[in-house]
C-alpha cells in the first residue's frame, strides 16, 4: 500500500487494509485474502488478554505458511514496474 501510495489506518485489522487495496489492485487483495485470519493473532499476542482460543503447533505452522505466501507476494510486487 506504501508503494501504491495509499493512505490507510493505523490497525491490525487486515480485512480493513484489504478493503483499502481493493480499490487499487483487486488481484493482489483477492491473493492475500487468507491472510485477514492473521488479524486475530496480531492482537491476541499483542494483548495476551485477547486471545480467543490456545495457539496449537499446528495453527501456528499453517498461519506461518500463510504469511510466508503473502510475503511472497509482497514482494514480486514490489519488484514489478510501477
Amino acid at each position: 500500500m506504501v508503494h501504491k501510495k495509499l493512505r490507510f489506518p493505523n490497525t491490525h485489522n487486515i480485512d480493513d487494509l484489504l478493503k483499502i487495496l481493493k480499490s487499487v489492485d483487486l488481484e493482489s487483495a483477492s491473493a492475500l485474502e487468507k491472510t485477514a485470519v492473521l488479524s486475530d493473532y496480531a492482537i491476541a499476542f499483542s494483548y495476551p488478554d485477547a486471545a480467543k482460543e490456545e495457539l496449537t503447533i499446528e495453527k501456528a505452522k499453517e498461519l506461518v505458511r500463510i504469511a510466508d505466501e503473502a510475503l511472497k507476494l509482497i514482494l514480486d510486487k514490489l519488484n514489478e514496474p510501477y
